[in-house]
């Protein structure tokens, strides 16, 4: 079950440090930072660590879909612009 929480957390830290590389996002890390560090991994109590880790987890897939869906309307727009041009 631990392993599991250290995956998660490793593939969400990745998935921000990437987000954060390609969209220079760098206040998402601090806000990851802050949540996963203030809460201390999870020592048996069965509340804490995987309540953060899921909220983690749950705010960078908004972000990434924000993300996207900016960029659809983005890259459409360049295209609408292209097109009418």
């Amino acid at each position: 079950m631990v392993v599991a929480i250290v995956v998660v957390v490793v593939v969400v830290i990745v998935a921000v440090v990437i987000v954060a590389v390609v969209y220079n996002i760098f206040i998402i890390i601090v806000i990851v930072v802050v949540v996963v560090g203030g809460s201390g991994d999870d020592d048996g109590d069965d509340g804490g660590g995987r309540v953060v880790v899921v909220v983690v987890v749950v705010v960078v897939v908004v972000v990434v879909i924000a993300l996207i869906v900016a960029d659809i309307v983005v890259i459409t727009g360049k295209e609408q612009d292209m097109l009418i041009c």
